[in-house]
């Protein structure tokens, strides 16, 4: 939802390559290991990628979706809590374009302040935001934000544990990164049915191929597509085909 102007995890590995021409990365790597790759490969150092993340998005003009997605929140019927893997801070932008405070963390030394249990508005990054060195773009530094350690008992993925026990997100501009601490999350939590459905807002009926089984076979998932594919839609992967319900949405 910050696609324009902020670019897409895509068009930033392809910047990379053209920085680090002659490299050739390991064989196929998932769209989620080749930014991380390529990244790594083109800004070594954490300071050197917050640096062209901050080049990326500081100054840049809120989008229409995190504008929309404001406004909605305003309204008070949907949530209260926005989960973020972006390191933009559109949404907190927006917000307080609207006059609305909010709460907001981007580090697991502070998760412990946003109580979803409030009225008031929270904005969780969960891999960091571009404003500190500390940001998780490569494996190594995704991996650490989901784990525990002696100093930091309680991490990212134990909130969203929490979170999800008994919510369903509505997940909207998100492609699904297997092993993320979101995904890593969803996952621990559709091992057992769910009380309300969760939607998956896909840019296009495409989307729902590169999912994960996990999303796909859960029987209390739905996808939520334009209005542009029929309501069942035949999906392959790794040789089988699943039947998946979709609702269509046609735009106004």
């Amino acid at each position: 939802i910050s696609s324009p102007p902020v670019p897409l995890a895509s068009s930033i590995v392809e910047d990379c390559r053209k920085q680090r021409a002659g490299l050739v990365p390991p064989d196929r790597q998932s769209p989620m290991a080749a930014y991380m790759w390529w990244f790594g490969k083109a800004y070594p150092s954490r300071a050197d990628r917050q640096r062209y993340l901050q080049s990326l998005i500081e100054k840049k003009p809120i989008t229409d979706a995190n504008l929309r997605l404001a406004h909605l929140l305003l309204g008070g019927k949907f949530a209260n809590l926005v989960v973020t893997t972006n390191f933009d801070d559109f949404i907190s932008k927006a917000l307080t374009l609207f006059g609305e405070t909010h709460t907001v963390c981007d580090h697991p030394h502070t998760v412990l302040r946003v109580n979803p249990e409030r009225d008031d508005l929270q904005v969780v990054h969960v891999h960091g935001s571009y404003w500190f060195y500390d940001c998780c773009n490569l494996d190594s530094e995704v991996k650490a934000r989901a784990s525990k350690t002696p100093d930091q008992p309680f991490a990212m993925g134990d909130f969203l544990d929490r979170l999800l026990l008994n919510r369903s997100p509505l997940v909207v501009g998100y492609s699904g990164w297997e092993g993320d601490v979101f995904m890593s999350a969803l996952e621990r939590r559709l091992r057992r049915e769910l009380e309300i459905n969760l939607y998956w807002f896909c840019y296009q009926a495409a989307n729902i191929d590169a999912l994960p089984l996990f999303l796909k076979n859960h029987s209390d998932v739905r996808f939520v597509i334009p209005d542009e594919s029929p309501k069942t839609l035949e999906v392959s992967s790794t040789g089988a085909r699943e039947s998946l319900l979709a609702m269509r949405i046609t735009p106004e």
